[in-house]
């Protein structure tokens, strides 16, 4: 608790955080420049090292978990007594609101598209077993002979990391799109909207999936029709985002939007 509530006053480079970043990034912090200026990944680093837990079934990562749950309440319950609030006077018909929102936005034809397309990941990845132990064989043959022309470790690092990118937003996307949908009647404040962050965010992590499948298209053409239809229905799900969320594009992230 005494590290979470004393961490921006003895962080060296806390003045350095970008307010917000965390809110609308997708999460791959192996992959982002800003890691030195995200206040989330230093506090991950600060509480872990370079190893934090990721696998949700790992017991560490539930117990981490639970952790920095019980410090957040924590710190939200002495916030609320120096306001004022008792967050013991619940009020039920905004719970009852909340919880029908949620429900309604889970079930929201757009849910159900993202859904729909994590579970063809799964499917084409099971039915490509074979697809890729092949690939593997040849790239090594190859490799070996030392082939004019071909370079097969540009291809299979290729390979690994369209894999790596699908993988890595099979989920997240409906996840965004989630938090969208439930802020997407909030009432207009005069800045920006979370529900159009998460579904920016959403959309990239579709526009790079859609870039990586395009590479296994043409890593796997046996595998032709399975692919474009995962593609096609991206596109489709894509399109329907941005439909529902016109303003999403043009939503200013912290750091990643601005100049």
């Amino acid at each position: 608790m005494q590290m979470t509530e004393d961490f921006l006053a003895n962080y060296p480079n806390s003045e350095n955080f970008i307010p917000g970043i965390y809110n609308y990034c997708d999460r791959w912090c192996e992959r982002c420049p800003f890691t030195d200026r995200c206040m989330n990944y230093a506090m991950e680093k600060r509480r872990w090292g370079d190893n934090p837990p990721r696998d949700i079934q790992d017991p560490e990562f539930g117990d981490a978990f639970t952790e920095i749950m019980e410090e957040t309440l924590t710190l939200l319950a002495r916030m609320a007594e120096e306001m004022g609030i008792d967050l013991d006077d619940v009020d039920e018909e905004a719970l009852a609101e909340e919880n029908r929102r949620f429900e309604e936005s889970w079930q929201h034809d757009l849910m159900q598209a993202a859904n729909a397309y994590a579970e063809m990941v799964d499917q084409w990845f099971d039915d490509a077993e074979g697809d890729f132990r092949d690939k593997v064989e040849t790239l090594n043959m190859l490799l070996r002979v030392n082939a004019p022309g071909v370079d097969p470790q540009a291809e299979a690092a290729a390979l690994i990391d369209a894999v790596e990118v699908i993988r890595w937003y099979q989920f997240f996307i409906s996840a965004k799109l989630h938090r969208a949908l439930m802020g997407r009647d909030d009432p207009e404040t005069g800045y920006p909207k979370d529900a159009d962050g998460s579904a920016k965010i959403a959309l990239i992590a579709m526009d790079r999936s859609m870039a990586a499948w395009e590479r296994l298209l043409y890593a796997f053409p046996a595998r032709e029709t399975e692919t474009l239809t995962i593609l096609a229905r991206l596109q489709r799900l894509r399109a329907q985002t941005e439909a529902l969320f016109p303003n999403a594009r043009a939503f200013i992230r912290p750091g990643f939007d601005e100049t």
